[in-house]
Parts: C-alpha cells; sequence; structure tokens
C-alpha cells in the first residue's frame, strides 16, 4: 500500500525536497511526497475550505505549483500523513532572545546579557510559537481529516551565522554550555508544544551540528531555497535555486537527507 505524504512549509523545505528527488525509489519504496512550499512564512495565507487549504495569495498558489508538480493547493484527502515543516516553533526565533539576554543561572557563563526570568521566557516562547502559522495549519489539517500531523523545525543557522554581526555576540560562546543550554531548552519547549496537541515531532539530528543549534558549514555548502518569481523559474523547468554565499538559513541536499531518514520515520 502507496503511503501518500504531504510536507507544507517555507523555502527550507526545498533541501529535503531536492535529496527526495535524488533518491526517493531507493529510501522510501512504495511512499510518495508532494511538497508545498513558498517563501518565508507565506503560508500564513492558507485557509480551510471544503476539504482543502486554499492560500489566498497568488504568489503562494504558484510556488505551490512549482514545488508540488502542478497544485495550488492542497486536498486533505489526497495524503494519509501531514508534515509542517519549518513555519512553527522555530529554533532561529528562539536564538534571538539570548544574543541580548540571559536566565539567572547562565548569568556566570554570558555576564554581558540583560537578566531575563523563567517566567518571561515562557511567555516569550508561547508568543514565538503564535507568531508562526505552523500550528493554526495543523490544526485546521486535524480538524478536516483523521490523518497524522508532525511539526518539524527548520534546522538552527549554519555556524557561518557566527560571523555576522547580529549573531556574533554567540561566537566566544559557541563551545560554552551557554549555548548548549539554549538549545536543550529549545528542545524541551518544542517537544512539549508539539505533544500537547498531539502531534509528532522531530529535532535536528545532534550529529549535524558543529556546536549545539548551530548547523555544521559544510551543510549550508551548495544549499537550495525557493525562487520568488515561481512562474519564471517553471517556465525554465526548475523548482528550486541555488542560495546566496554563505548563506546560514538554506541546507544542502546532504543535510536533506538526514532530514528525510528523521521523516520517514515519523510515518
Amino acid at each position: 500500500m502507496t503511503r501518500r505524504v504531504c510536507i507544507i512549509g517555507n523555502s527550507a523545505l526545498a533541501c529535503i525536497k531536492l535529496a527526495w528527488d535524488q533518491a526517493s525509489v531507493a529510501v522510501a519504496p512504495g511512499t510518495t511526497m508532494t511538497f508545498f512550499g513558498s517563501s518565508q512564512y507565506t503560508v500564513d495565507c492558507l485557509r480551510l475550505a471544503d476539504g482543502r487549504l486554499v492560500p489566498t495569495e497568488e504568489k503562494v498558489g504558484a510556488q505551490f505549483a512549482m514545488t508540488s508538480g502542478g497544485s495550488r493547493e492542497i486536498e486533505l484527502d489526497r495524503f494519509d500523513h501531514f508534515i509542517v515543516y519549518g513555519v512553527s516553533f522555530e529554533y532561529r526565533d528562539f536564538l534571538r532572545i539570548f544574543r541580548t539576554h540571559a536566565l539567572i543561572e547562565d548569568l556566570d557563563l554570558a555576564p554581558d546579557r540583560h537578566l531575563l526570568s523563567n517566567a518571561c521566557l515562557d511567555r516569550a516562547a508561547l508568543d514565538l510559537k503564535d507568531l508562526r502559522p505552523g500550528f493554526r495549519i495543523a490544526s485546521d489539517i486535524s480538524s478536516a481529516t483523521t490523518a497524522p500531523v508532525s511539526i518539524v523545525p527548520a534546522p538552527g543557522p549554519s555556524e557561518i551565522v557566527l560571523d555576522e554581526p547580529q549573531f556574533g555576540s554567540f561566537k566566544p560562546l559557541a563551545e560554552t554550555e551557554f549555548v548548549a543550554r539554549i538549545w536543550s531548552r529549545y528542545g524541551v519547549l518544542a517537544q512539549k508544544y508539539a505533544a500537547e496537541r498531539g502531534y509528532a515531532t522531530t529535532l535536528q539530528s545532534n550529529d549535524t551540528f558543529a556546536f549545539p543549534g548551530f548547523t555544521a558549514e559544510r551543510y549550508s555548502v551548495g544549499a537550495v531555497g525557493l525562487p520568488q518569481d515561481a512562474e519564471r523559474a517553471m517556465a525554465k523547468g526548475k523548482w528550486h535555486r541555488e542560495a546566496r554565499a554563505r548563506d546560514p538559513w538554506h541546507m544542502n541536499a546532504e543535510f536533506g537527507q538526514t532530514v528525510l531518514r528523521q521523516v520517514l520515520a515519523l510515518l
């Protein structure tokens, strides 16, 4: 029996689709995967209507057609399992809190930070979860189908982000317990938020990190994303673009293979 998987997300899913296109028959015989990706968090425009997730923005519909092989909307009864990828409670959002702040138990590790209470962190984390559309999309799916839904976060940024001014304050702390604790706290919350709503989840594999929460540079070499102009890309027979040089937010097909294995384990 064929397993029909739907993956919904932003341009971070490009590396998974590329890995799937290269190796689907070998890694998952009897499984189909259809990808519905659009730039940044524009899947926020999806609305549930008559058993379908329909984008209210034309640009999103065009990018869906580009990544899915022609479908501009998601017919929920076509699929047996849904993966919401990279648009829920995301590490890149959580990490930004700690550029300038630290919990009291961590101030000795990062004395240049401002004090942050645990209560404030809990409130901020909830706000970050609700900032992104992933849990709402998952809820819409669950209200219209009994198919299982999994929430999978996008990867942490490549370690090359440490060379950028806005994240440079982490560079001297990359190999310290301070950074490890941030990733650990994020993991606990990400799993908690998914479990509270009955969704399975999986976190980034530890063997892909250079430091906790920072992906090894090798996985961002030759990174791929999604073209902004989907119609033009499709006219050229392409669905993806190579990311800009030293892009810390997108990953390559090698990384996509690791996520693909994790996604298949959720089915």
